[in-house]
């Protein structure tokens, strides 16, 4: 399909694609701890094409642990308390992240309360945020095979600017299912 100029739309969505290359590492402790490692992955650059303008190479890193207990409070409980640093060149992130899950009414039915804070030191305009994001989550497991999930939380942000500071409230909802074949 021709555009301005008789650029093709094809060759349009093929210069804007970005190349990602992704690396990651994993290290686990006999105390459980999972996901311990280094993941890093680059989005190569995108040049001028049919009248969008071309994006710059992109690096990000991450590393993070998570500590993982079970069957603390009661029988069948999971918690997790995760921290996670992530660099690109534009954004600096610390996050930690604590996931709890409970079993109710026997093996069919979870709660799951959850809080995950960040704090970003955004490098373009030397702000900084503050992001809280509570939620609750519930599952049902139809069996073997199937889960439901329906999760509710709401997410508060400050970012402190040189001219203005921003505070935004949002709430989402999230329904799913997974299939396992």
């Amino acid at each position: 399909m021709p555009l301005a100029g008789g650029v093709e739309l094809v060759e349009v969505v093929i210069d804007e694609v970005a190349r990602p290359r992704i690396g990651e590492g994993v290290v686990e402790l006999p105390l459980r701890a999972e996901d311990e490692g280094v993941d890093g992955s680059t989005v190569g650059a995108t040049p001028e094409s049919g009248g969008v303008a071309a994006t710059g190479q992109s690096n990000y890193s991450y590393y993070s642990a998570d500590m993982v207990v079970s069957s603390m409070f009661t029988e069948g409980d999971v918690g997790i308390v995760g921290l996670r640093y992530a660099v690109s060149d534009s954004t600096d992130v610390y996050s930690i992240n604590i996931d709890t899950r409970f079993p109710i009414g026997g093996r069919s039915w979870r709660i799951n309360p959850r809080l995950r804070i960040d704090y970003r030191e955004i490098n373009t305009d030397q702000s900084t945020q503050w992001i809280y994001s509570p939620s609750l989550r519930v599952q049902y497991r139809m069996g073997r095979r199937i889960r439901l999930q329906f999760e509710a939380g709401k997410q508060f942000s400050v970012r402190d600017m040189a001219t203005t500071d921003i505070d935004r409230e949002s709430y989402f909802v999230n329904i799913g299912y997974q299939f396992f074949y």
